[in-house]
């Protein structure tokens, strides 16, 4: 089964209903994961001599940071999972004037993803407003 950051439906400013297909296709026609993975490639490219290791590291001090997450009992899995997402959140410049919620929600969707519970991992991210709308920004363009 396929899934996406789209929203479930909403009813428009008319007050009639729109379909989750349709808000998909409006807002998300120009998303790519492949913008997002140019995006950290560049950065990567600029910031850190092109040094994946050297970007893990640093982006995952900065998220930690910005999450105000205490890591010291994390198992590996998580952590690795901390590394990957640490990438791509990296590069959301207001990550940490993100309410003290939406941080908890991101650290329990970074753990979740090497949890059991894929779907539980699939919820939390699907509602995290503030992510969604980083993600679509990040992945609409390749410009930035």
């Amino acid at each position: 089964m396929a899934h996406s950051f789209a929203a479930t439906g909403t009813k428009k400013n008319d007050g009639s209903a729109q379909s989750e297909s349709a808000i998909a296709s409006s807002v998300w026609d120009t998303f790519s994961t492949r913008n997002v993975g140019l995006r950290v490639s560049r950065t990567m490219a600029e910031e850190f001599g092109g040094s994946l290791p050297v970007m893990r590291e640093a982006s995952a001090a900065r998220v930690t940071r910005a999450l105000g997450a205490n890591i010291n009992r994390w198992t590996g899995a998580e952590r690795r999972s901390l590394e990957e997402w640490s990438l791509v959140l990296s590069l959301i410049p207001k990550i940490a004037d993100w309410s003290a919620a939406e941080k908890r929600t991101m650290i329990e969707i970074i753990r979740s993803q090497s949890g059991p519970d894929e779907m539980r991992y699939l919820h939390l991210t699907q509602h995290h407003e503030p992510l969604r709308q980083e993600l679509l920004g990040l992945g609409s363009r390749a410009d930035h």
